[in-house]
């Protein structure tokens, strides 16, 4: 709902799903998390999602991102994976999950 407000007002809202696999958070991975991003977070004229599927791309991701945001310029789209549309409450119910197996 508050995605949905903050569009609403005119903000855009742009994207930078880490699908690093592994690491500390790996048991919360989100499957096609670009497509997570697409149809539940990002939003507005012209949003857009940059992927970032290895730590050795972060640093362009977040300079291209920010440059594309400032500069308010075209953009070559990028498609999300091929996937059915994603659940937006998916994190939740990873979190409840995980907080049920934790007690």
């Amino acid at each position: 709902m508050a995605r949905d407000r903050a569009v609403s007002e005119g903000i855009v809202i742009n994207g930078l799903p880490l699908m690093t696999h592994g690491g500390r958070t790996s048991h919360i991975d989100v499957d096609n998390l670009d497509v997570y991003y697409r149809d539940c977070v990002i939003g507005g004229p012209g949003s857009f999602v940059f992927p970032v599927n290895d730590w050795s791309g972060f640093p362009e991701a977040v300079r291209r991102k920010l440059v594309l945001e400032i500069a308010g310029a075209p953009l070559r789209a990028i498609p999300a994976a091929a996937a059915p549309p994603t659940e937006c409450v998916v994190g939740e119910e990873l979190w409840r999950e995980r907080r049920l197996d934790w007690n």
